[in-house]
């Protein structure tokens, strides 16, 4: 459920256009570098983009807690710093939090304004759905784990 691969190239090729990318100091087992992008800010043309933007990254990495709204995402710091500006452009006081783990985590709360609750409300049946979504594969994985281990365990123990 983490990293996701492109097939389409025109889709890639379109997503890849709202970043700038330069070359890291990691590299990949080939010996290729490892390229960071930075999202653009230029993209969000106007509020209508900067909604959606929002809506997004709450759709997929979002979650309410005690009646706060809440974004966290891992080793996406771009994307995190245009979410704290979007959303101080609209008035949402965000207060940006980096977990020092690996992967480093962001975490980025706010209180939507009237306008955006009502925009995230729209896309919540989508969020919740996704959430289930990602549950339900955790937990199969889960499941298929333990049954591999299980067999190892009998297959162990029948020597």
């Amino acid at each position: 459920m983490g990293r996701q691969h492109l097939e389409i190239r025109a889709i890639a090729q379109k997503l890849n256009s709202y970043y700038n990318f330069q070359k890291s100091t990691d590299f990949t087992p080939q010996g290729e570098p490892i390229l960071e992008g930075t999202l653009k800010a230029a993209i969000f043309k106007n509020e209508q983009a900067k909604l959606a933007f929002i809506a997004g990254a709450f759709i997929r990495f979002g979650s309410i807690e005690n009646k706060q709204y809440v974004i966290r995402m891992g080793n996406s710091a771009s994307k995190m710093q245009a979410l704290q500006s979007l959303l101080t452009d609209l008035g949402c006081n965000p207060k940006l939090e980096i977990i020092p783990n690996i992967p480093k985590i962001a975490r980025l709360t706010f209180s939507p304004t009237p306008k955006l609750t009502t925009y995230l409300n729209s896309y919540e049946p989508v969020r919740k759905e996704i959430a289930l979504s990602r549950e339900h594969y955790i937990q199969e994985r889960l499941r298929k784990n333990r049954s591999r281990n299980n067999n190892k365990r009998e297959l162990r123990n029948k020597k």
